[in-house]
C-alpha cells in the first residue's frame, strides 16, 4: 500500500462559518465540555436569546469538531447527524476535509488517536497562557500520511466493525453487571432465599 506525505494543513481547514439565527428561537448549543469521545452530551435545546457571546459558529455533517483548550481531554467529535439547529463555540476548531484527498472519519481516527492527540497535548503545553491550548495554525504543519481513498475507506469500514463489536460485548457486560448486583442485593441484601426457606417458597432468581 503507497502512503503519501501531507501536513494537516495541506488536507484540511479550520472553517469558520457564522450560525444564522434568524427563525431559530430555539437551538442546541455546544461548548467544549458537550462533547466527549466523539458523543454529543446536549440533549435539549437552549433559548437563542440567552447564549453567550461565543456561541457563534456553524457545522455541517462532516465536520470535525476538536476543542482548542485542553487536548486530550477527548472532547472532539465527527458531526454524522444533521446539524441545522446546532451552534458551537469559537473554542472549536470546525475541521473540514478536502475529501478529493482524505474522508473525514479516516482523518478523524488520525486526529485522535493516542499518538496525534499526545502530540498535540505537548504542542499545547508548550505555549504560554493560562491553560493549555491550541490552534489551527499551531497543528497545520502536523505530517499525516494518506494511502488512496479506496484503502482509507476500507480501513475505515474495519475499524467501525471492530469498535461496533466492543460496544456490543461492553451493553452485555453492563446487562451481566446489573444482572449480578440484582442478584447479589437479593440475596444478601434483602436475604430472599432466607425468607422463601422459611416461607417454604423456593428463591427468585
Amino acid at each position: 500500500m503507497s502512503f503519501k506525505s501531507y501536513t494537516l494543513g495541506d488536507i484540511a481547514s479550520n472553517t469558520s462559518r457564522r450560525f444564522d439565527f434568524n427563525n431559530k428561537e430555539q437551538v442546541f448549543f455546544i461548548n467544549t465540555g458537550d462533547i466527549l469521545d466523539g458523543h454529543f452530551l446536549v440533549d435539549k435545546k437552549s433559548s437563542s436569546a440567552r447564549l453567550p457571546g461565543q456561541a457563534k459558529k456553524a457545522i455541517q455533517k462532516g465536520d470535525i469538531l476538536y476543542s482548542e483548550i485542553r487536548p486530550g481531554n477527548k472532547r472532539h467529535l465527527l458531526v454524522d447527524i444533521n446539524v441545522d439547529d446546532y451552534v458551537v463555540s469559537t473554542k472549536f476548531m470546525v475541521i473540514t476535509c478536502n475529501q478529493d484527498i482524505v474522508i473525514p472519519e479516516y482523518l478523524y481516527l488520525i486526529l485522535t488517536s493516542k499518538q496525534c492527540e499526545a502530540d498535540f497535548k505537548a504542542i499545547a503545553d508548550s505555549r504560554s497562557g493560562t491553560f493549555p491550548q491550541i490552534t489551527f495554525d499551531a497543528i497545520a504543519h502536523y505530517p499525516i500520511e494518506l494511502p488512496p481513498l479506496v484503502q482509507q475507506r476500507a480501513m475505515v469500514e474495519f475499524i467501525k466493525s471492530i469498535t461496533g463489536k466492543l460496544e456490543l460485548n461492553t451493553q452485555t457486560n453492563q446487562t451481566l453487571e446489573a444482572m449480578a448486583q440484582a442478584i447479589f442485593k437479593s440475596w444478601f441484601v434483602d436475604f430472599d432465599p432466607v425468607k422463601a426457606k422459611m416461607q417454604g417458597k423456593q428463591p427468585e432468581v
